[in-house]
């Protein structure tokens, strides 16, 4: 493995155009030595391999999965076949407008060695139109206190729109125990590397987040969003706050925000996983998430009589 400034994993599956506009904005990166590794998730097509070596040669290295494992697999994969010492994990559909994001990033991770993560601004991007829209933006920015991050995350202080906007310290990631992580999304990845330090949140807009019809959001299972509510309790045990309520209510806090974006975008499913999950939880998190599934599937089915 060669040791650059930056590592830059990216998963990808059957999007090429996208992945070239990703990965050329990687290299237009100033000033910084970057390793990109590219993880093709379609075993069956020899195609993303003889386009990547043609058009980058030695720049880009190239993975193919023997078999479909998922983007999160495809992230850990990346993760420990990459050696330096700042990590950025970046979806194949978004792309860099700033040629120097890794070299502001590279010195406030510099500069403050008890930061786990430096956090960009991004746009949206609709590839319908190619029109940038709203500034993803933060209610604060600079240094930010981990434990105060972790009680307001997705709330008063938001989560960065994707992962590409961020560079991680690896060594943050290894104490947050990312090795052990099962399903390793952009929610889980931010959570544990907040157990691990502080974060650095910038109004610097770094590049877009394309928003499309094939974004994986818009097709989550029901088992996919099962396994993001084990890795938020996992993520639980390692929190900072010593009060037991307070544990309790933050797993409530950050699982019902999954729970609430899966029902809402597949109405009328009996939901028997989810509730069974919510049920096994104990304290005020099973309380809660029992009395919000109950409410919000009565309000859907309410609004959708005739």
């Amino acid at each position: 493995m060669r040791k650059s400034d930056i590592s830059v994993i990216i998963p990808t599956y059957k999007r090429v155009n996208f992945l070239v506009q990703a990965i050329d904005s990687v290299l237009d990166e100033n000033g910084v030595d970057v390793d990109v590794l590219v993880i093709d998730d379609d075993p069956e097509s020899a195609e993303l391999g003889e386009v990547l070596s043609s058009r980058y040669q030695e720049k880009v290295r190239y993975h193919q999965n023997p078999q479909n494992l998922g983007p999160g697999d495809s992230r850990a994969y990346g993760l420990t076949h990459t050696s330096s010492n700042f990590v950025v994990f970046m979806d194949d559909d978004d792309f860099y407008t700033n040629p120097s994001a890794f070299q502001e990033a590279l010195q406030v991770l510099q500069k403050h060695p008890d930061i786990a993560f430096v956090g960009f601004s991004t746009r949206n991007f609709k590839e319908s139109n190619q029109r940038k829209t709203t500034v993803n933006s933060y209610s604060l920015l600079g240094v930010v206190d981990a434990t105060s991050y972790l009680n307001k995350f997705g709330r008063d202080i938001a989560k960065p729109a994707s992962t590409f906007s961020s560079v991680f310290r690896r060594s943050s990631l290894e104490k947050a125990g990312i090795g052990e992580v099962k399903m390793l999304n952009d929610t889980v990845i931010y959570l544990r590397a907040l157990t691990a330090g502080n974060a650095y949140l910038s109004a610097t807009v770094v590049g877009n987040y394309r928003i499309h019809d094939s974004n994986i959001s818009k097709s989550l299972s029901e088992d996919f969003i099962i396994q993001n509510l084990d890795e938020k309790a996992a993520i639980q045990k390692r929190l900072p706050f010593v009060n037991v309520l307070e544990r309790q209510i933050w797993l409530y806090r950050q699982t019902w925000m999954s729970i609430r974006y899966y029902i809402w975008n597949h109405p009328g499913e009996p939901y028997l996983k989810i509730r069974r999950w919510a049920g096994s939880q104990t304290g005020l998190t099973s309380l809660l998430l029992r009395l919000r599934i109950f409410q919000t599937i009565h309000k859907i089915r309410g609004e959708n009589l005739p």
